[in-house]
């Protein structure tokens, strides 16, 4: 009797092999057969899985997504006020691993799919939960904020997204942080003169 297949490892494999190819290749060169390959294995093992390429860039997506959850949940450990909120806006406004990857296939499924598709259904599913980590995470931080932050927030970071992809040499998260950073001291002024007080002391 054969082997049982892990089918969530199963999974993890297909996806970094199609993040692999979106990253060497482009989007456009994500296929079904493109990444049986790059897996050396035959495209039924990946069509048991993921019947279609659409199902295979949201699997890919999807497991980045996981990813992000987890490092979130690490970046606030221990943070509280005003820190929370930037801590998490400095971990969204950035690229590492196979995040340039994801926004592209992100954008490939905007690009293709139609808006009643289960494919488009889990992007919008995945934004609501973006903003509902906003929301909370301002929530958690106990500070005054106006009730539109959180969606200009949002917006930010959507925006960064489609900035990061389009034109990744110019918008650098060290500008969009930067950005989000001065807004934030604007709005809530005594607590970046008490973060500037405190980082005088350390370097002192």
């Amino acid at each position: 009797m054969p082997p049982e297949i892990d089918a969530s490892a199963r999974l993890t494999e297909i996806a970094q092999a199609t993040l692999d190819v979106a990253r060497e290749e482009g989007p456009r060169s994500v296929t079904i057969r493109a990444v049986a390959a790059r897996m050396g294995r035959s495209t039924t093992v990946i069509t048991k899985y993921v019947p279609s390429r659409s199902a295979l860039l949201v699997n890919a997506v999807s497991h980045v997504r996981a990813g992000w959850d987890a490092a979130v949940a690490e970046v606030l450990d221990r943070k509280s006020g005003l820190n929370r909120l930037r801590a998490l806006m400095d971990w969204t406004l950035d690229t590492e691993d196979y995040d340039d990857a994801a926004r592209r296939l992100w954008h490939e499924i905007l690009a293709k799919e139609e808006p009643a598709s289960d494919q488009w259904g889990a992007l919008v599913d995945e934004a609501h939960d973006d903003h509902a980590s906003i929301v909370a995470t301002i929530e958690e931080s106990a500070i005054d904020a106006p009730p539109w932050l959180a969606d200009v927030l949002f917006l930010v970071s959507r925006g960064f997204f489609v900035s990061t992809v389009k034109d990744p040499e110019d918008w650098s998260g060290d500008r969009a942080r930067a950005a989000v950073n001065a807004m934030l001291d604007d709005l809530f002024p005594q607590d970046a003169a008490k973060a500037g007080r405190a980082r005088r002391r350390k370097r002192a």
